[in-house]
């Protein structure tokens, strides 16, 4: 069943959820809080969670604009309530007790697991880095949250804060509870927030306690970072309601200095760099990269500590000076056998502002990191493990980019392409209205596979006297024979082109003039145009007198000449006649490719 998102008011408070259902016949909640990431957001419901079989609920943390902790606004407790009669709504939905419950969270989701679960009785609890003393934690780190808590608030409603925890441990009778803490002394906050609240978990028959030692653990969110793969097997085993007793232990393999000293030397020495690019837009003209680049064994603690370019190399070779950002992840996404600080070695364009591609010469272009740390300097291919494809026009020039694991590639050449040697072509309708053109119609060309709306880009192009100009179009509903090429083994599903909402595009920032209209199908790395048959005229409207004004008019007309019909003959006599054996061979080809696909 897939997630659905869904609102819940109790007592006047809106909460915010979404939920998913268990898979085969597993009979278990998970209820996960969030911890202060985006407001308008939930925790651990991407892929580290897709695998679990139990049902599963996410709650947001959104009161009035702000994190509350699930707990107040104005020391006015309702939000609290609210939030517990959704999980009772849900558990009576369901037909679970408060036992086949786990209550999970992080950091502040953690805070809300361990007091929620505690003071109303659910019978398993995961609480990764939380926070215990609430008060002191957010009027020292969030004071904008303890102003939203308290209304303003002093010393009283901080202390009121601190004791909600604590008070629902003491007051607790039902201690058969399965409670699992994760945290580190490597933590900034674990000697204020976990050392002195340890004692009173105490009572808890099974309460386990995971202290990390690691030399990936150097912050607060690390912590939750190096145990997913242990909190995701606790969770998945309190799923088939097991719970695991694990005690008081640790985990971690810290390295002894000097060995890792070793380790990085030689990885400097072998010279060896990461470039990875993570993400990438074109938006008009201008691309926006983002990715990985370091030479391994040189950390990037300071700004100063590495520098990196893009290269853009074709026939000419063009370099562009990259920003960096802060991102603690990429030292343990990207360790190898030793622990080394790449926080800054997240790079992007320039205060993200984009680089300028508009004075680059039509060509294919391999884009490259140049990187320099250290008295070191290397340049290697940018390449991306998941494939990435981005593409946009301005001023008649077609920008597109694909990036594989093998390299990435940058192409710019006119929007104009080549006339395809067999194509399905129909201009459905067209019309021009002020200072807006519409057109819509099919265009397929065989063998090039149009399965949805995604795999190819149309545009409309106009062209003449006064410069080359395209609009992007929507791709829609192929709307002719669906095996119009007669083979019944190609998907056009997609291949068809039309304005946005049909409501035509925008001329009036054209010079006027007359223009012919073409449509360019960009797709699987070509790029093929075919006349309309209309030309447009775009003119500025004038005043009595004769004056231009500031208002645009365009007309559609047939071109004089007209472009050749596309008639099914014509589409006959451009078929290539097979032998019944290579017939079957290239039959067989075809279905092994969608099969693969698969």
């Amino acid at each position: 069943m897939s997630e659905q998102e869904l609102d819940f008011v109790h007592g006047g408070v809106l909460v915010q959820y979404k939920r998913r259902a268990a898979k085969l016949d597993r009979r278990h909640l998970i209820v996960m809080f969030a911890g202060v990431g985006r407001l308008d957001s939930y925790e651990f419901d991407g892929r580290a969670s897709s695998d679990s079989q139990a049902h599963w609920l996410w709650i947001k943390d959104k009161f009035d604009g702000q994190h509350v902790y699930y707990l107040c606004r104005n020391m006015d407790f309702s939000i609290e309530q609210a939030v517990l009669a959704l999980i009772d709504a849900e558990l009576e939905r369901l037909g679970l007790s408060r036992n086949e419950c786990t209550l999970a969270g992080f950091s502040k989701g953690g805070f809300s697991a361990l007091y929620l679960g505690i003071k109303y009785g659910f019978g398993n609890i995961l609480a990764s880095a939380p926070q215990v003393y609430v008060g002191t934690h957010t009027r020292g780190n969030r004071p904008k949250i303890f102003a939203h808590l308290t209304g303003g608030g002093g010393q009283a409603e901080l202390q009121e804060l601190d004791r909600l925890l604590p008070d629902a441990v003491a007051a607790d009778t039902q201690t058969e509870k399965n409670i699992y803490l994760f945290s580190s002394p490597r933590d900034q906050f674990h000697a204020a927030q976990i050392v002195p609240a340890l004692p009173m978990f105490a009572k808890y028959p099974n309460f386990n306690y995971i202290e990390t030692d690691s030399d990936l653990v150097n912050e607060h969110t690390d912590v939750t970072r190096y145990n997913v793969p242990l909190i995701l097997a606790t969770l998945y085993a309190l799923a088939e309601n097991v719970a695991p007793r694990y005690g008081t232990v640790r985990n971690g393999n810290p390295m002894e200095a000097q060995l890792g000293k070793d380790v990085l030397a030689r990885q400097r020495e072998a010279g060896t760099a990461v470039a990875n690019l993570t993400g990438v837009r074109l938006a008009g003209a201008v691309l926006f990269p983002e990715g990985v680049g370091f030479l391994r064994g040189y950390p990037t603690e300071q700004w100063a500590d590495v520098a990196s370019s893009l290269v853009l190399a074709g026939d000419g070779r063009y370099e562009f000076v990259l920003g960096g950002n802060e991102d603690a992840g990429i030292s343990f996404r990207y360790f190898q056998e030793a622990y080394c600080s790449y926080r800054l070695a997240r790079f992007s364009s320039r205060k993200h502002q984009g680089i300028d591609l508009a004075g680059l010469p039509a060509g294919t272009y391999e884009l490259r990191l140049k990187l320099a740390a250290g008295g070191r300097e290397a340049e290697l291919p940018l390449t991306s493990g998941t494939p990435l494809s981005t593409e946009s026009q301005l001023d008649g020039r077609l920008y597109r980019l694909h990036s594989r694991l093998s390299g990435a590639v940058l192409d710019v050449r006119p929007v104009l392409g080549t006339a395809p040697q067999e194509a399905y072509f129909r201009l459905r309708t067209g019309w021009a209205r002020g200072p807006r053109v519409h057109l819509d119609g099919d265009f397929a060309v065989r063998g090039v596979e149009i399965p949805d709306s995604k795999a190819g880009r149309y545009y409309l192009v106009l062209h003449g006297p006064a410069g080359i100009h395209a609009f992007t179009l929507a791709a829609g509903g192929f709307r002719a024979d669906p095996n119009v090429f007669g083979d019944a083994l190609s998907d056009y599903s997609g291949a068809h082109f039309g304005t946005r909402k049909g409501t035509g595009v925008d001329v009036s920032q054209l010079p006027p003039g007359t223009y012919h209209a073409s449509i360019s199908l960009s797709s699987a790395g070509g790029l093929y145009t075919l006349p309309t048959g209309k030309t447009v005229q775009i003119r500025t409207t004038a005043d009595a007198a004769g004056k231009p004004t500031a208002g645009t008019t365009a007309t559609m007309t047939d071109a004089a000449a007209g472009p050749a019909a596309f008639r099914p003959g014509d589409l006959q006599r451009g078929i290539v006649r097979l032998t019944p054996s290579a017939l079957r061979r290239r039959i067989k080809r075809h279905i092994e490719h969608r099969l693969a696909r698969r």
